[in-house]
């Protein structure tokens, strides 16, 4: 009798399913919704959406989410006077398309899946805003059944939702934007294109791909996924080019989410004229650097580093037993999303804990780490301590905001501050406690008890350096510099200053 218990409890769908529903039910009934993010945009065209089946943006509309969220006053301010008062003018994050229709600047895709719980919710007496909670939360139940489809076990499946929950998208779970939607949908369709499912990847990868538009790029990475799956050593390399190339089902997968991506940058394209109003507006080709790259995965206050430590450690030790391919596909996946966000303006973007790049940009790691947990038998001694670890990052990383340095990396800069050299954006505007720009004509100084542990400034701008030291001064050629991108110079520990000689004095008077 009870050896058939809990072969029912560890192997059977249901008890699994209605406990991860149920579990899902509370979380929704009672947690409150968080609304951040580019939250102005998503719930204006939720109403329209759900008033009028387009996306355009009306008067009506802006006054319905105004009545329903008297508290977002001052977010909804500025569109208010574009749509009232001055109906010829549009700010960003909105803009006009055709027919001199109002749109917001985010594809519409978020928005539209967040009208059926918008319009279902109030039947049961619950807020129609809670419809983004209520959306994140469906897809984590959609991404639960899909890691008990792929493992076969309920605990497995269990655990690794446990561990996509505690690799950075906690933090997103109430929040009314699109990360947990497009991690969730990204891990999925590389679940479902490697175990048979590939039209259900590719409407998943689309889905994704329409608020993150790098997610397209894993179109080109399933076949390699596939390739690594289903290795088999000893096959002859033309075997295993013939087992790369896309089947029938496949290739419609692959089509199917290709095309369905593309409907962004057209639909883009036909209202304003760009196949992406945001890359042309929002991001600039210079800030494309090494250093951007470096922050996004080694940061110590916003990199994927602090929100996946113990992931990356279980990666390595079971692709060092079980092969690397996989892996290394993974990771390439990964390396390729993140290049075409480092151009973005706002680097140092509202975030919580580990920035929103590299949240959905683990999805591929933790994939590789659901097919290795797939192919072992004794595996739950290694994931309890990596849940455990997990779960501790994951309070860690709340208790700062993204205006603030990280605990660790305060500790670094006071202990070993040549170690961290973040972008010049992320420092700045940290010291500052304020989401800016930076100002090359300004100095930043990090202070530990009264202590100046690292300054950045702009040696090539006067009025940088006679902040950092004085009239007349400069930095003397014996501190600890390090140089980063845009001419931004860091100088470790207190800075010492030397006066400027006779000849650039007189330069700076005269200039």
């Amino acid at each position: 009798m009870m050896t058939r218990l809990h072969t029912f409890l560890l192997k059977s769908r249901w008890p699994y399913a209605l406990a991860l529903t149920a579990a899902l039910v509370y979380a929704l009934v009672a947690w409150p919704a968080i609304h951040n993010g580019d939250v102005s945009e998503y719930t204006v065209t939720t109403v329209a959406l759900a008033n009028h089946a387009t996306p355009a943006v009306r008067l009506s509309d802006l006054e319905e989410a105004q009545r329903r969220l008297p508290w977002m006053k001052e977010g909804f301010a500025e569109i208010d006077s574009d749509l009232r008062h001055q109906p010829g003018m549009v700010h960003l994050p909105f803009a006009k398309g055709r027919g001199d229709a109002v749109y917001a600047i985010h594809y519409f895709a978020y928005s539209a899946l967040a009208v059926v719980p918008f319009k279902l919710l109030p039947l049961v007496g619950m807020d129609a805003f809670k419809c983004y909670l209520a959306l994140n939360l469906f897809f984590v139940l959609l991404l639960g059944l899909t890691l008990r489809r792929v493992l076969d076990d309920n605990l497995k499946a269990a655990a690794a939702l446990g561990l996509f929950l505690t690799c950075g998208l906690w933090a997103y779970l109430r929040w009314s934007s699109p990360e947990v939607v497009s991690a969730a949908s990204l891990l999925m369709a590389l679940l479902l294109y490697g175990s048979g499912a590939p039209l259900r990847a590719g409407v998943l990868v689309a889905i994704g791909a329409m608020q993150n538009p790098s997610i397209i790029l894993a179109v080109g990475f399933l076949p390699l996924l596939r390739l690594a799956l289903h290795w088999q050593a000893g096959r002859a390399w033309r075997a295993h080019l013939r087992a790369a190339i896309p089947d029938g089902r496949h290739f419609a997968g692959l089509l199917l989410g290709g095309l369905l991506a593309l409907s962004a940058p057209l639909w883009n394209q036909i209202q304003f004229g760009t196949p992406s109003i945001i890359g042309q507006q929002f991001t600039r080709p210079d800030l494309f650097t090494a250093a951007r790259l470096h922050s996004l995965f080694f940061d110590l206050s916003q990199g994927m580093i602090i929100g996946v430590p113990a992931l990356l450690l279980l990666l390595l030790a079971w692709a060092a037993r079980q092969g690397w391919r996989t892996l290394l596909v993974s990771a390439a996946l990964t390396l390729a999303m993140a290049l075409p966000a480092l151009p973005v303006i706002n680097w140092n973007s509202g975030a919580q804990g580990v920035m929103r790049y590299a949240v959905w940009g683990a999805m591929p790691l933790l994939g590789a780490m659901v097919w290795m947990l797939r192919e072992r038998r004794r595996w739950l001694l290694a994931l309890v301590p990596v849940l455990a670890v997990q779960w501790f990052v994951t309070g860690a990383l709340a208790r700062f905001r993204y205006v603030e340095f990280s605990p660790l990396a305060v500790r670094v800069m006071v202990h070993a501050p040549h170690w961290y050299n973040p972008d010049p954006e992320l420092f700045g505007e940290r010291v500052k406690h304020s989401d800016s720009y930076i100002d090359a004509r300004e100095a930043y100084t990090f202070s530990y008890k009264g202590r100046a542990a690292k300054s950045l400034y702009h040696p090539d701008t006067p009025e940088s350096v006679q902040m950092l030291c004085g009239a007349g001064m400069t930095p003397a050629a014996d501190n600890d510099f390090h140089d980063i991108n845009h001419g931004w110079r860091y100088v470790n520990g207190p800075v010492k200053c030397q006066p400027l000689p006779a000849s650039a004095r007189t330069g700076a008077a005269g200039g």
